[in-house]
């Protein structure tokens, strides 16, 4: 019985083989075909447990993962190793969450004292000050906060309570984003719909939380517009406290590809410490490095493209970053797959650009990121704002 090159490969386990030997088949070749054995090489790949080779053809080559074998099996029943069924499910989840690519919104901007052209991905400032006003603004609203709520308590009693308009505004805004990107009579639109119904009834955010988490077409409609963005994160970031005991400390990892144009903003972001990295919309991480490196390595590579590891370094539990896998016994799950231990960044969070390195298993550039903690900048607007009220007082 004949096999193909490949098959054998596949078989073998023959990883630097297999490379070979798809990368100088003439244009055309087909990977995914049945050979005289009734199997694919995928399929035999799946049953000899040869994790790296089906990482290989899943995520580098798009084979795919659907075909069915003479048994009328696919190559995941073949599968009896841990390790290769978590391949399968993250192929049919959110890639996009943890590595963005030339054709999506890459959740970074850099923001440096110096103004090169712009790109479509990185939104240059001419200074940092733009860190400092939203800081003095997210102080005013800490301050006021209090007397807001006292108001709106008031306001509720007579039965007009505001943050129920507000979160009646965004659930329907939501619920709108959800009828763009689900079909209607799919699994996912019922569950989502379930999630911002017992958010509107609630106004509990980790059922927002996860929702972000639920499907990759809403994840990436949320990032790909501002609007979007804001609307989504408006009512998160009002009641973010509640969910301060998710805040991370540690290290968490992200794939991207990015023109070289880009990558040079980083480079130049270390060079001079005077610049920043700010997230503008929601950043999906893993604290498990192998994560990102497997969404990164995925897909072939253009000339005029960079493949990319980013390392997020949290010195301090940053209120921002926010586990959604339960990382401690009673600490609930907020993410539909809790397997891929995620950290989400939300928008305006900063950090600078403290190394980068080569990843010595891919290869790729890591850009390693340490969290820029505005927390003495805001003891020190507070206080200022205190003295000037009791100066103000003493004063009149």
């Amino acid at each position: 019985m004949m096999m193909s090159d490949i098959y054998r490969a596949c078989e073998d386990g023959d990883v630097n083989l297999l490379k070979v030997l798809i990368d100088t088949s003439p244009p055309g070749s087909e990977i995914n075909l049945i050979e005289s054995n009734g199997n694919t090489p995928l399929h035999i790949a799946c049953k000899n447990g040869h994790t790296d080779i089906v990482q290989l053809l899943l995520y580098k080559y798009n084979v795919d993962p659907d075909k069915l074998n003479v048994y009328n099996q696919t190559a995941y029943e073949e599968v009896s190793d841990d390790k290769i069924h978590q391949l399968f499910h993250r192929l049919k989840k959110d890639k996009y969450r943890f590595c963005s690519d030339e054709n999506s919104t890459n959740p970074l901007q850099v923001i440096k004292p110096e103004h090169p052209s712009d790109t479509r991905w990185l939104h240059h400032y001419s200074n940092d000050s733009p860190i400092l006003t939203e800081l003095y603004c997210d102080v005013i609203d800490q301050q006021r906060a209090p007397y807001i709520a006292i108001f709106n308590a008031f306001r509720s009693f007579f039965g007009n309570d505001p943050y129920k308009k507000k979160i009646e505004k965004c659930s329907m805004i939501i619920q709108s984003m959800i009828n763009q990107t689900l079909s209607s009579n799919s699994s996912k639109y019922i569950h989502a719909s379930k999630l911002i119904q017992t958010f509107k009834k609630t106004g509990n955010i980790e059922y927002l939380l996860k929702l972000y988490t639920l499907h990759k077409d809403l994840c990436e409609f949320i990032g790909k517009d501002q609007d979007n963005t804001n609307y989504f994160y408006a009512p998160i970031k009002d009641y973010l406290y509640t969910v301060e005991h998710r805040a991370y400390k540690g290290d968490s990892y992200r794939g991207l590809t990015m023109t070289k144009v880009d990558f040079d903003a980083y480079k130049y972001a270390f060079k001079n410490k005077g610049s920043y990295i700010g997230t503008n919309t929601f950043c999906s991480t893993s604290i498990d490095l192998s994560t990102a490196r497997l969404f990164a390595d995925s897909g072939d590579i253009q000339y005029d493209k960079v493949k990319v590891l980013i390392k997020f370094h949290f010195v301090e539990p940053c209120s921002t970053a926010i586990i959604l896998f339960s990382n401690l016994p009673h600490f609930q799950s907020i993410s539909n797959y809790d397997e891929e231990l995620e950290i989400l960044i939300l928008p305006k969070t900063i950090f600078s650009v403290e190394d980068i390195q080569q990843d010595h298993q891919t290869g790729f550039p890591i850009i390693h990121l340490q969290h820029y903690n505005t927390d003495q900048q805001q003891a020190e607007m507070d206080q200022e704002r205190l003295e000037s009220f009791i100066n103000s007082v003493i004063l009149d």
